[in-house]
């Protein structure tokens, strides 16, 4: 079996991954180079997190993400260390969907976690400043993954198992029929026997009428220069806010934190709407927060607490739920791995094995990832 992949972000290079270790012939293409910075999975650090309060369900779709991040990082030694424990505090209202949701999911699946009130967060997390009536949900099968690193590490890992990884290569067109399937490039026409469509922001393009209810969100991150006394093992953290749901880490290089707003922002039918630098709004929002609700975390005083910032476009699906399976009208030849909704990079080793399991075995996704439920 020949199988094409379109879209080499992370979910696709994990799909490439997946099938190539199964010793499936991989072609991937992606009209953009291997490092660029455009779309959803680019960048220095993602949080990975195990008591979800998206919904339960993802709840051993970390933990087998957790086992095979760090079986990559063992087969890809030269590229560094991918995954690195921290512990995750959550923290909001009880009653909040997040906090609720973390308690829930930890719940149900015999997760330790401990709760936090209002006056034990600040005493325990200094540098934070809760809401009246506000606690904390601490949870240590949690840490940061080393973005780029991971992206590097699939390539390469499905590069050494076969996989050909084609860059800079634009798919303009692709279809199926009796005979398989096959892709226009500007290289030519690239034919297969099954096609996997990984197309982040770019959906609208390439997967048709499936995509008309995802919509493009703009996010940004940005860094501020931590002060000194934070301790080095500072957990990520999650806030959910009056303002909008905040999260942020201890930075790649250790002397700063990275911190970004979660959803909350305008949405887009194209990617191509997008402002693609920062702008002075991005840099206040991210200040608010840090000043109302993290104040110990920099120097008080500096005229600009937030220096570098980056931007990264989220792909919605209307339930934030992602978007994997069989492309309807397609009998099986064509399936889709998208709408990650803002939280798939930690997922995607696992959504890779998902993939491959549904080809070649025929297993069918969670019900709530179909790509059918929309229509």
């Amino acid at each position: 079996m020949r199988v094409i992949v379109v879209g080499l972000g992370v979910i696709g290079r994990a799909v490439s991954l997946g099938l190539s270790r199964r010793g499936i012939s991989v072609v991937g293409l992606d009209a953009r180079g291997s490092l660029h910075r455009e779309g959803s999975s680019h960048g220095e650090s993602r949080i990975i997190r195990t008591a979800y309060y998206e919904h339960p369900d993802y709840v051993p779709l970390a933990k087998e993400s957790f086992r095979l991040w760090t079986r990559l990082e063992r087969e890809t030694l030269g590229v560094g260390n991918l995954l690195e424990n921290r512990a995750c505090l959550t923290v909001g209202k009880p009653d909040s969907e997040v906090v609720a949701g973390v308690v829930r999911a930890a719940a149900e699946h015999g997760l330790a976690v401990e709760q936090l009130d209002a006056g034990e967060l600040e005493k325990q997390f200094d540098w934070l400043k809760s809401g009246q009536g506000w606690k904390g949900v601490l949870e240590q099968e949690a840490g940061i993954l080393h973005a780029d690193r991971c992206r590097q590490a699939l390539a390469r890992r499905a590069g050494e198992l076969g996989a050909d990884l084609r860059f800079e290569t634009a798919v303009s067109e692709w279809g199926s029929s009796q005979l398989g399937v096959w892709v226009k490039t500007d290289g030519g026409v690239v034919e297969g026997d099954r096609l996997v469509l990984c197309p982040g922001p770019w959906a609208l393009g390439l997967i048709g009428p499936i995509a008309k209810p995802l919509r493009v969100m703009r996010q940004v991150s940005g860094w501020t220069e931590m002060a000194s006394g934070v301790p080095a093992g500072l957990p990520v953290f999650f806030f959910d806010t009056p303002e909008g749901y905040f999260y942020g880490m201890r930075a790649a290089d250790g002397t700063g934190v990275k911190m970004a707003r979660h959803y909350g922002a305008p949405e887009y039918g194209d990617v191509g709407e997008i402002e693609n630098e920062p702008v002075l709004q991005d840099r206040l929002c991210l200040e608010g927060f840090a000043h109302k609700h993290t104040p110990g975390l920099f120097e008080l005083g500096n005229q600009e607490t937030i220096g570098r910032m980056e931007v990264c476009r989220y792909t919605l699906s209307p339930d934030r739920h992602f978007v994997v399976g069989e492309l309807p009208g397609h009998c099986g030849l064509a399936h889709v791995a998208g709408g990650m909704s803002g939280h798939g990079f930690k997922f995607a080793p696992a959504i890779g094995e998902i993939v491959t399991a549904c080809l070649l075995e025929g297993k069918r996704p969670l019900e709530m990832f179909s790509p059918g439920r929309f229509g």
